[in-house]
């Protein structure tokens, strides 16, 4: 929590995980706050992280079936608000 009240959320992406259904879940969560109190929603990628691309997709299946492990990929490539590359 900041000083002005507001939450930020981070999520550590693990080998199985898809970073859209992480996404999904930490914005789903921050819904239930009052807007006011709102703040950043982040998925964060360990550098050299090995994905195991079957078992992401599989996972990420029943929320986003149009996101694949790949897509999420791209979104860290990419640099997409909210999804980076961090040196652990």
């Amino acid at each position: 929590m900041r000083k002005d009240g507001k939450i930020d959320v981070w999520e550590v992406e693990s080998k199985t995980d898809n970073a859209y259904v992480l996404m999904n879940r930490i914005k789903q969560n921050m819904d239930t706050l009052p807007s006011e109190m709102r703040g950043n929603a982040v998925v964060a990628r360990p550098r050299g992280i090995q994905k195991d691309v079957n078992s992401a997709n599989s996972k990420g299946k029943a929320l986003t079936p149009e996101r694949s492990s790949a897509d999420a990929d791209a979104a860290f490539g990419d640099k997409l608000p909210g999804f980076i590359v961090v040196d652990w």
